[in-house]
């Protein structure tokens, strides 16, 4: 503090001087330390030196200046022995002694005061004290703060991964594909190839699961099977409610390519397809048929099924378009009409009705027939019992 003062009054007496052409002379050390007998550099005339303590008092004073005659203001830190008017003591490498908030303390025409390590002396928040060609004030997120000679890393482009095709191989989707597999290329084309390949996998891995084709197609029909709704068994609606099981049945089968030949040559051994069948017989045995009636007829009734759903796809399966199919049966029922009647005499008299009726109309025709015959029979066996 004691040294800005000096420095403010020097440069007062100097512009005071320069003002009254006197010509400019160094100020010295305070007289009061100069030996004896030294003369005083400072100018003889009183009257100048008056007008620069007036110059000086008038001078706006600085809020952060301290007066030197106020001992209580003095830092501990400043050595007693050092001269508050002489410049040359104080050391411009003590920041003790400039205050950083006072941009007055600096003189701007003197670079050697700004210490350009002391990150102190700039204000961070004053744009204009960063140089932009320093990489030392640039931001760490910038590349260009980067070490010299080390190369950032580059940006990269986020692109999306396809989706896979494989699928979690599980035995639940190995019949489900073996399904579409076969109303794809039917019975001939299910092989454990194709459907592994539906699954985009090898077809080994497929043998952890199912030991072949065999075992496959019999999990074909036992899904198939699982799809049709079994109902609570009712001793005055069996007829009718062992009717429907098997009618959906034959839906079912006949809406997949093939399927029915699954069912064929089989004992139900599988788990739906076994559900099935002790519903059926429940069924049954509350109409009141017979033990034996009931062991044959279920076994006949899920052939006709099958057989009947088989044969009514034939067409469908063999390529023949719409319009192909239709022309077809309009010729068979032509050939059929004009058989000669003193040749097939019984045949021209029910020729109307062998034409001109659908596949589920027949269908349900044979359905009836096979459970009013297994009544009659049970009644039969039950009467020759007696």
């Amino acid at each position: 503090m004691f040294g800005t003062l000096f420095v403010k009054r020097t440069e007062l007496y100097n512009a005071f001087v320069s003002a009254s052409s006197q010509p400019s002379r160094q100020p010295s050390d305070d007289p009061s330390r100069q030996p004896s007998g030294v003369p005083s550099q400072r100018p003889s005339d009183d009257a100048s030196l008056q007008a620069a303590d007036d110059l000086a008092q008038r001078a706006p004073a600085e809020p952060s200046e301290l007066s030197p005659d106020d001992p209580s203001e003095l830092s501990p830190d400043v050595p007693s022995q050092l001269s508050p008017d002489d410049p040359s003591q104080l050391s411009p490498d003590d920041p003790s002694e400039l205050s950083p908030d006072d941009p007055s303390e600096l003189s701007p025409d003197d670079p050697s005061q700004l210490s350009p390590d002391d990150p102190s002396e700039l204000s961070p928040d004053d744009p204009s004290e960063l140089s932009p060609d320093d990489p030392s004030e640039l931001s760490p997120d910038d590349p260009a703060a980067a070490e010299p000679g080390v190369i950032p890393s580059p940006p990269r482009l986020h692109r999306r991964r396809r989706p896979s095709r494989r699928t979690a191989l599980t035995l639940d989707a190995i019949v489900a594909a073996a399904i579409e597999t076969l109303d794809e290329a039917g019975v001939a084309g299910l092989t454990m190839r194709r459907v592994a390949d539906r699954l985009g996998t090898g077809a080994a891995s497929l043998y952890a699961h199912v030991s072949g084709r065999d075992e496959l197609l019999e999990l074909v029909f036992d899904e198939l099977v699982g799809q049709v709704p079994l109902p609570d068994p009712d001793p005055d609606r069996w007829r009718e409610q062992l009717r429907q099981v098997l009618l959906d049945l034959y839906r079912i089968l006949n809406a997949h390519a093939d399927a029915a030949l699954a069912g064929m040559g089989r004992v139900a051994t599988s788990p739906r397809a076994l559900d099935a069948t002790e519903r059926m017989v429940l069924l049954m045995s509350l109409g009141g048929l017979t033990e034996r009636v009931i062991a044959f007829g279920i076994d006949q009734l899920g052939l006709f099924v099958c057989a009947t759903a088989f044969e009514d796809g034939i067409l469908e399966r063999s390529g023949m378009s719409p319009a192909d199919e239709a022309r077809y049966w309009a010729d068979l029922h032509m050939f059929l009409n004009n058989l000669p009647p003193d040749r097939f005499p019984a045949m021209a008299r029910v020729r109307p009705h062998m034409v001109g009726h659908g596949d589920l109309e027949r269908f349900e025709f044979g359905l009836d027939a096979m459970l009013a015959g297994l009544e009659a029979l049970s009644d039969a066996e039950r009467s020759a019992a007696r």
